[in-house]
């Protein structure tokens, strides 16, 4: 690739299975963005020997970003700057999508001017990552963090745009420093302590929130005697509800009354669930409900249309479900993929 310096208008730059350790020189050059200033989409797949990536941070034009199964690479260079005059980062930078760059343990400085075009960022398979710190990126409406073991800490900027968040498969991830959500929509939450569960929740009591997915989080409700804090109650606007295989929720206490706009219930696999809270009876906008616990029949015994004791709490819901077939399931799942 050496010879190949493109022209100067290119604007799509696609590299799959690049075999060196080293990209070319014309690539490395911290003069890249005078190179290739119209440059808008780079999409780079499967090099797996390199161990520095260019310095794209300083494309001008550069709008989508895609990195994926880079497993050598430590690190991302961005260039050259002073400290009179700080290089700005990825100035129009609207996508950013990483995938598997796997001793990778820290990402670019996204503080200040840079990446204040960001709108979807995405952090999949990122197995020495230990912090993550995002600043203003004040258009920023959808991050996805999936799969990141090593991640401890998590610092999310003041955005008021944020609508969307999933965080997946993040088991260690303790501190997650945020002020508030102001727009949040979706929050789907995977594999992550019953504590950050606790805190996003809280933090998106003053948004709109629409749609809270939650599977494998143990402790949602440690002890229903000493019930702790559940910030959900707060959450009103809530309209779509899944809880899906979380061990030791024993109950769905009270608050699960004050969910008044809630139309869409999904509990799965949580085997310790044996009844619902009196207060269901109160959701008067619920329209579906499944109560699916394979292996475990106690809610399907006191809850189905024949012989349910407990049939008249749930008799005001038009569609109840006790099983799911194999599509409906493939895309109830789709969220925590």
């Amino acid at each position: 690739m050496e010879g190949l310096q493109p022209h100067p208008h290119l604007k799509d730059l696609f590299i799959q299975g690049y075999g060196a350790m080293e990209f070319p020189s014309w690539m490395m050059n911290d003069g890249l963005h005078s190179l290739l200033p119209n440059l808008i989409n780079i999409q780079i797949l499967e090099c797996m020997s390199c161990k520095i990536l260019p310095p794209f941070s300083q494309l001008p034009s550069l709008k989508s970003l895609e990195l994926e199964d880079m497993k050598e690479v430590v690190e991302l260079k961005d260039g050259e700057g002073s400290s009179a005059t700080p290089i700005v980062l990825f100035p129009s930078l609207e996508l950013l999508r990483l995938s598997r760059l796997s001793k990778l343990k820290e990402l670019w400085r996204m503080e200040g001017p840079s990446f204040s075009q960001l709108s979807k960022l995405n952090i999949c398979d990122f197995w020495n990552l230990e912090s993550l710190q995002l600043h203003s990126s004040p258009y920023l409406s959808e991050l996805n963090i999936k799969n990141c073991r090593n991640l401890a800490s998590l610092e999310l900027p003041l955005s008021h745009g944020l609508s969307e968040l999933r965080i997946i498969d993040c088991p260690i991830l303790e501190s997650v420093n945020v002020a508030s959500f102001t727009s949040l929509e979706k929050l789907t939450l995977r594999g992550v302590r019953a504590e950050v569960l606790r805190h996003l929740i809280f933090v998106s009591a003053s948004s709109s929130l629409k749609s809270l997915h939650i599977c494998q989080i143990d402790g949602m409700i440690a002890d229903p005697e000493e019930e702790p804090e559940v910030p959900l109650r707060y959450v009103s606007t809530l309209e779509t509800l899944y809880i899906w295989k979380c061990s030791g929720l024993t109950t769905l206490l009270h608050w699960m009354g004050n969910l008044s706009s809630l139309t869409f219930l999904l509990i799965y696999h949580c085997p310790e669930l044996t009844s619902l809270p009196q207060q269901i009876f109160s959701l008067q906008k619920l329209q579906t409900l499944y109560l699916c616990d394979y292996g475990y029949p106690h809610l399907n015994k006191k809850y189905n249309k024949e012989t349910g004791e407990d049939r008249a709490k749930i008799a005001h819901i038009p569609h109840v479900r006790f099983y799911l077939d194999y599509l409906t399931r493939w895309k109830l799942e789709k969220p925590f993929k």
